[in-house]
């Protein structure tokens, strides 16, 4: 496959793949986007789209949360797409007996402060929802946006500006051969249909970026969840805004999958890191999809050995505590990989110095920080003002021991 060469090769077509290359490309660089499946069906896909602009908890984060909500303002405009932006109710289920001061206490540190519903109250947000099921709901005012229209919108906003879509898989990175005391730089990628050459890569392939940093030589707190969702299909209205539990297992899964010493484990097959987790959720799009779960679970293995039909029937059986007329909805059962890392915050910037091998991953609350993160990212490249960047704190050399 002859190819130019381009300023920048990005890793992914999901999220942080079609932000990052669309403002590249946006910023007058030459850009390729490496993504082999179209339509998507990775984590972009089966995400609830949830833009959790409340959830600052520091000065940082609550920027990036204001940075974001002027972002999305703009995005429909600039993109000339509708992204189904709007505000839902997100509500987070507590269980029967819970204390509610402890639960509320929890959510005290963050830019909003959530309302306490009572039961009753919460099913007259969501009918569907059982309220003898639960002790009561904290509700946020929360953004919401369709994955699927957003990255659709960014790739023909990328396309608009020159970038190129190139739909293979990545299968290795390519390096200069002349001798250097500093790691060689990057030249290009290889994939299963021939080399595309480029001066800087950027991976962004979610749950897959671990393996590709470690085969090229680059091992890194970049981990994965194995997350399982059922996908139904279903003309009416079921679920209004997004529900989600209060009490989030997969951020403690998260927290215990990534301490430094079960990093050897990840790196050896056949390992489950953790016992998995169930969160009970439910959100439906404006096109009728409605998606239920989720189950996470850490594997070493990137298609670990799952029953698919336990998984499943797991979700409907706790579903059906919830949302009883939903659980049996017919539907089918998908998986994917969901990149983290292990202090909750994304790995954005160069691995080396003089690389040109970058990451833009990890991202733990993809709808709030990538649309204004890409942005800045793309625009501290353009401005050589990286060391300056809000990015900065975010190397990924930042867990290096020196």
């Amino acid at each position: 496959m002859a190819t130019p060469n381009y300023d920048w090769i990005v890793v992914g077509g999901g999220l942080t793949g079609a932000a990052i290359s669309y403002e590249l490309a946006r910023q007058g660089q030459t850009v390729a986007l490496v993504e082999p499946q179209d339509p998507l069906q990775g984590a972009t896909r089966y995400s609830y789209g949830g833009i959790a602009h409340w959830s600052g908890t520091d000065l940082s984060t609550r920027q990036w949360c204001d940075r974001a909500q002027i972002r999305y303002g703009q995005l429909p405009t600039e993109l000339e797409s509708d992204i189904q932006h709007r505000t839902v109710d997100l509500l987070l289920t507590v269980e029967p007996d819970a204390d509610p001061p402890s639960v509320l206490a929890h959510y005290q540190g963050f830019t909003q402060a959530p309302r306490w519903l009572s039961p009753s109250e919460a099913v007259a947000l969501e009918p569907e929802l059982n309220g003898d099921a639960i002790g009561g709901a904290l509700a946020f005012a929360h953004g919401h946006v369709c994955p699927l229209a957003l990255v659709q919108a960014y790739g023909q906003g990328f396309q608009r500006w020159g970038g190129v879509v190139h739909r293979c898989r990545y299968t290795g990175l390519r390096r200069s051969p002349r001798p250097t005391p500093v790691p060689a730089p990057v030249t290009g990628i290889d994939t299963d249909r021939g080399v595309i050459a480029g001066q800087r890569v950027v991976i962004c392939a979610g749950g897959v970026g671990r393996s590709l940093l470690r085969h090229a030589g680059f091992p890194l707190p970049l981990y994965y969840t194995q997350a399982e969702v059922i996908e139904i299909q279903h003309s009416s209205p079921l679920v209004r805004g997004v529900v989600m539990p209060a009490a989030n297992d997969r951020g403690r899964l998260e927290s215990h999958a990534s301490q430094p010493h079960l990093d050897r484990r990840w790196d050896q097959p056949g390992q489950e890191l953790v016992p998995p987790s169930l969160d009970l959720g439910a959100v439906q799009f404006r096109n009728g999809r409605l998606l239920l779960g989720q189950t996470s679970r850490t594997w070493s293995d990137l298609q670990p050995p799952i029953d698919a039909a336990a998984s499943a029937q797991a979700i409907r059986q706790g579903m059906a505590h919830l949302f009883p007329n939903l659980a049996g909805l017919p539907g089918t059962w998908h998986q994917c990989l969901v990149a983290f890392s292990r202090d909750g915050l994304p790995l954005v910037g160069e691995v080396d110095p003089g690389l040109g091998l970058y990451l833009f991953t990890g991202f733990s609350s993809p709808f709030v920080f990538v649309p204004p993160m890409a942005q800045v990212f793309a625009a501290a490249i353009a401005t050589d003002t990286w060391d300056t960047s809000p990015l900065a704190p975010l190397h990924p050399r930042r867990f290096s021991p020196d």
